[in-house]
């Protein structure tokens, strides 16, 4: 392979564009616009180039899968883990669970943790956030959907928080 072979299938893995790809790695100033798609056709055609397209292409899809499994799976827990993980309620009293009984993926929903003389608080991340986020990727909803159910909504939403009652109008 050569190295302009090599730059090509770079070019190529950052712009998705053979076109593109080939202009950035051959001189193409006097050439014809189909001259320039023919010859990228025929770079890409390279069984050298195509297997090292494939190569790269799958090594990125491998690095881009864990990185997407690793954001679902924070998304996930902060969405669906509630207080009563860290806490325990009889009906009288609110005390704080063992945090080491809490499972581990939970611990992705906690975004801070305070300690004084008294009590610890913990504080979640937002759970309304996390779940939009996940209707979003779901392809849930579209942007008219989503704004008709926020404002018809009881839940308005102020920053990063939210509250129940009269929805934004």
């Amino acid at each position: 392979m050569t190295q302009k072979q090599y730059k090509f299938v770079l070019e190529y893995l950052r712009t998705g564009n053979r076109v593109e790809a080939y202009r950035r790695t051959y001189d193409c100033r006097n050439m014809n616009p189909r001259t320039i798609a023919r010859k990228a056709q025929e770079v890409a055609a390279n069984p050298k180039v195509r297997n090292l397209l494939e190569e790269k292409r799958h090594a990125h899809f491998e690095r881009y899968q864990v990185e997407l499994d690793n954001t679902l799976r924070n998304l996930l827990a902060i969405a669906f883990t509630n207080l009563t993980d860290f806490y325990d309620f009889d009906g009288k009293t609110l005390r704080g669970k063992d945090l080491r009984t809490v499972p581990e993926h939970k611990w992705a929903a906690i975004k801070s943790i305070r300690v004084n003389k008294k009590h610890v608080t913990i504080t979640l991340h937002n759970k309304l956030s996390a779940l939009k986020a996940l209707g979003v990727h779901l392809g849930m909803f579209d942007g008219k959907q989503r704004q008709g159910r926020i404002q018809n909504s009881p839940i308005a939403l102020v920053g990063d928080e939210h509250s129940i009652g009269r929805g934004t109008e």
